[in-house]
């Protein structure tokens, strides 16, 4: 739309369209409207697939795969929205899914997504890599067969990507918490009809001491427990006692909200709990791969249900004798960096240390200011058309003040550590700056670092070092204290 640009990093749910044109740039045709993303022309030339969220709303959630025909000039929904997980397999809308199938969660699919299987030059199969609950898996759709198939583990014991295909081959990387990203190849092999893959990793796995498991909350909440097996020189740093219920617990909640921690290496759950930390990755309801009705579950909630479920998980593993319940930390990030300045003030001496990384303190201040201001009504249940943006109203605002982290700077006593990117155009910095400066004011021990010519992800170089030493140095002053 042409009344304002709205930022596009992360966020699916933008009005967006797919076009023909001459090569000279005339002839402009809109092939399908709505909020669609990712065309790939099959093998045949003969029509195309792409992905397509409902616009609006949340800026991430569960996608159709749409297959749109050339020469009839219509389209097809191959993959439709799942509300809820599959209990069995099923065919719906005349594609055969497998059983547990969550629905597709992908922001894109690979650029060379094609495989030859069998030498059939009439079977084309689509390659690319999923959310599955807490699992990135690999799946394949045969358009001849109208059969989608889950090609690697979605039990959270790896995480899987396709980077890309040619022919029956298939190109990838895997990982897991204690394993960094490695490539492997697949083969692709017709067996009783249907499209398999056959992996071969290339390397050797290193042997790390991590271990971790998923642990299943109430509902949809899951969280990713990563966790050093046993002391040794380097644990003692933090873990200082033998006993697993002594270990430090690092709480880390993803941001978005509409995002998702998979068994997927993390350099900071890696780096924490090689200094004995457990380090627990929270899933909450609204994350993604677990059904558009979980996604939806989080609109008009966002500083209650997740909250809520945050102190569940965290508790969950302090009853399992997991962790020390007297040396919990938090770690977050823009929304979860939101979560934790909420914690800050909702649950006052639950966690020993806070450190966020540039936090939502005021939704209306963001809203005015942000490149993404309808996440602020969207998450809010409040109506955003991008036609014609809403005025920022006092009824408006007093709904965002009433669900902002600024409101509770007076209950604020932990120690917080704010970490923020002077050029950050989604979370603005002056909301960040004056809330550290009403902390100090109240009296509350609170720090704050600003990382020049970095924005929201702080993924500078220099930025992510910098944040995870003073991350580390932070909760290790405050944990001895």
């Amino acid at each position: 739309y042409a009344v304002r640009k709205h930022g596009i990093v992360y966020c699916q749910n933008r009005p967006t369209g797919i076009y023909t044109c001459d090569f000279d740039g005339g002839n402009v045709k809109c092939l399908h409207s709505g909020s669609v993303r990712s065309p790939r022309v099959t093998p045949s030339g003969k029509g195309l697939v792409f992905l397509s969220t409902t616009p609006g709303g949340p800026h991430a959630s569960t996608s159709e795969l749409i297959y749109y025909d050339l020469a009839d000039e219509s389209a097809t929904i191959l993959v439709p929205i799942i509300a809820t997980p599959l209990t069995k397999q099923q065919t719906v809308g005349g594609t055969q899914l497998p059983a547990g199938f969550v629905g597709i969660y992908a922001d894109q699919l690979p650029g060379e997504p094609w495989l030859r299987v069998g030498g059939d030059p009439a079977r084309e199969v689509l390659v690319f890599s999923s959310t599955w609950r807490s699992a990135s898996v690999v799946l394949t759709l045969d358009l001849l067969q109208r059969e989608l198939a889950l090609q690697t583990a979605a039990d959270g014991t790896v995480g899987s990507n396709v980077l890309g295909a040619n022919g029956d081959i298939v190109i990838g990387k895997c990982s897991t918490p204690a394993q960094p990203e490695m490539l492997v190849v697949g083969e692709a092999v017709c067996k009783a009809g249907s499209v398999s893959i056959q992996w071969q990793s290339i390397g050797k796995p290193s042997k790390g001491s991590v271990q971790w498991q998923v642990l299943r909350g109430e509902g949809q909440l899951e969280s990713v427990f990563v966790y050093p097996p046993a002391p040794g020189h380097d644990t003692r740093f933090f873990w200082t006692d033998d006993s697993a219920a002594a270990r430090p617990l690092a709480v880390v909640p993803h941001g978005g909200p509409h995002s998702t921690y998979t068994t997927e290496y993390n350099a900071l759950a890696a780096g924490l709990v090689q200094l004995g930390f457990g380090v627990l990755l929270v899933n909450f309801t609204g994350s993604l791969g677990f059904g558009q009705d979980a996604v939806l579950a989080q609109i008009g909630k966002m500083d209650t249900l997740s909250i809520d479920e945050i102190q569940a998980a965290a508790s969950d593993v302090h009853a399992r004798g997991e962790g020390d319940i007297k040396r919990t930390v938090y770690v977050g990030g823009s929304y979860s960096g939101y979560t934790g300045a909420l914690l800050a003030g909702m649950a006052p001496g639950f966690y020993r240390a806070l450190a966020l990384r540039n936090p939502v303190i005021s939704i209306g201040e963001n809203a005015a200011m942000s490149d993404i201001p309808d996440w602020n009504y969207a998450e809010l249940g409040l109506e955003y058309a991008f036609d014609a943006p809403p005025e920022l109203t006092p009824a408006a605002f007093t709904a965002m003040w009433r669900a902002s982290p600024a409101r509770l700077v007076d209950k604020v006593s932990d120690p917080l550590l704010l970490l923020v990117g002077a050029n950050d155009r989604r979370v603005p910095p002056p909301q960040t700056l004056s809330y550290f400066a009403r902390l100090k004011a109240a009296g509350a021990p609170a720090q704050c670092k600003v990382y020049p010519s970095v924005g929201h992800p702080l993924d500078s170089m220099e930025a992510e070092r910098d944040s995870f030493v003073s991350i580390v140095r932070f909760f290790a002053a405050a944990l001895k204290k």
